[in-house]
């Protein structure tokens, strides 16, 4: 479904909504389909336009416009170019002979200065502050370019929607990323005359001093701001102009789903657990790593899906954010590797592109087993029981506002018996917990419409 207007009528309202999202979590994703047909159900001929870290992905998803996020490119928060799938090591240059290129006027320095020992001992420190202060001016020649290009963006803009998500966040680039980011947003959209909403957005890691003077600043210029969860507002309580404002549940909340309520109603012959596993301190996808966490949590649920098989439950490992997939075939691998006296029967492995996918699988299943929020959050739109492997306060707090607190587990102490015994607790009490589940969502989807019908005559 396309959302822009025909070609022979002006927008009524352009609305730019704001995330760190590339694509890659179909959470994110989510949240954008919901907001975007949100408003379209409130506002006729409205005009939409992304600012995020994909601009292009996020064009062929939500057939919109799009503007990149940034131009600092920082560890885990970059602009991601066209066909670009991981990160690339630049292959080494030629010193000698044919092809060799001319060394720049730094390594010429610096190979000069290594003939002199002590000298170059004086010299070295200076040669790399040069190094950092070339980078450095680069960075902000091309943050000036960007947010000269921001500015007049910006002059077409009615409304910036931060459209919901753990936005309030360093965890992903430091201060230089998405602080820096919705602090330079919000004071161009300032600066024009723009309304700005945060919207049901979700505080999680602030460690920096410089990050939380950027937030904060960001959040007192803004024209509405609504928090995911209560925990969320609780953190940034030594703000005044928070107290009054709102906790609403998350975005994705309001993703159109009925569609997919109706397939979940489908049977299964054999019950189906859905186990989404997550990349949390990977040494090849997180920012932080321990090994050893990580490979302790594959191994319990390798051990896990052989109990389920021989309880006679089918297993389909199902990813809601790319990162998480690798981690699949690793566990996928490690199952037929090491777990004896299993059916034989190969582990049914999903991976969606897009959350229409996601969604579409989530419903076949019976029960769900998962550890990151939209994959847990997802899950209890569609009314599912879920056991959560909490690697993150966000994950706790969730479960705790959905009333589900007996069945989120810790990723950091949890064992192979707890799991065991917290699932045969979950799938007793089914139907239970999803007539709980029925009831949240009802008061959440009040909430939320309630939302956006403010929201849109700012």
């Amino acid at each position: 479904m396309k959302h822009t207007p025909r070609h022979d009528q002006r927008p009524s309202k352009r609305i730019a909504l704001l995330t760190p999202y590339n694509g890659g979590n179909l959470g994110d994703g989510a949240i954008q389909h919901a907001v975007i047909y949100q408003i379209s159900q409130r506002v006729s001929r409205v005009e939409f336009q992304g600012i995020t870290l994909d601009p292009q992905d996020t064009s062929k998803r939500h057939q919109i416009g799009s503007f990149p996020l940034t131009a600092l490119s920082l560890p885990y928060y970059a602009i991601s170019q066209p066909g670009q799938a991981t990160k690339k090591v630049p292959k080494a240059r030629p010193t000698e002979g044919p092809g060799a290129e001319a060394p720049s006027w730094l390594e010429r320095l610096k190979a000069k200065f290594k003939q002199h020992s002590l000298v170059g001992r004086v010299v070295k420190p200076l040669y790399f502050l040069i190094q950092r202060l070339c980078t450095s001016l680069r960075l902000v020649r091309a943050d000036c370019i960007h947010t000269a290009r921001a500015f007049a963006n910006m002059s077409t803009l009615d409304l910036l929607v931060v459209s919901g998500g753990g936005q309030l966040d360093d965890y992903w680039g430091g201060p230089w990323g998405h602080p820096y980011a919705l602090l330079k947003w919000t004071l161009l959209a300032k600066i024009k005359g723009v309304k700005v909403a945060f919207m049901s957005v979700g505080t999680c890691a602030m460690e920096s001093r410089l990050s939380r003077i950027f937030i904060h600043t960001a959040l007192r210029l803004a024209d509405y701001r609504s928090y995911r969860d209560p925990v969320s507002k609780r953190l940034l309580a030594n703000l005044a102009v928070t107290q009054n404002d709102p906790v609403v549940p998350d975005l994705a909340f309001s993703f159109p789903k009925e569609a997919y309520m109706v397939r979940a109603n489908v049977v299964n012959v054999r019950p189906v657990i859905g186990i989404s596993p997550i990349a949390y301190l990977s040494p090849a996808y997180w920012p932080k790593q321990q090994p050893g966490v990580y490979e302790r949590y594959l191994a319990i649920l390798s051990s896990f899906i052989a109990v389920l098989d021989e309880q006679g439950y089918r297993v389909m490992l199902f990813s809601s954010a790319s990162p998480d997939r690798s981690v699949i075939h690793e566990l996928q691998e490690k199952v037929a590797r090491e777990v004896v006296g299993c059916r034989g029967e190969p582990l049914v492995e999903v991976m969606p592109n897009d959350v229409e996918s996601l969604l579409a699988c989530l419903s076949q299943t019976d029960v769900v087993v998962a550890s990151r929020l939209h994959g847990i959050l997802l899950s209890h739109m569609l009314h599912k029981p879920v056991l959560a492997i909490s690697y993150d306060r966000k994950v706790d707090t969730h479960m705790q506002d959905m009333n589900q607190c007996e069945y989120c587990i810790d990723i950091h102490t949890f064992t192979l018996e707890l799991l065991i015994a917290t699932f045969a607790d979950l799938s007793a009490k089914r139907e239970h917990v999803e007539s709980m589940i029925r009831l949240t969502m009802t008061d959440y989807q009040v909430l939320l419409e309630q939302q956006f019908d403010q929201v849109i005559t700012l």
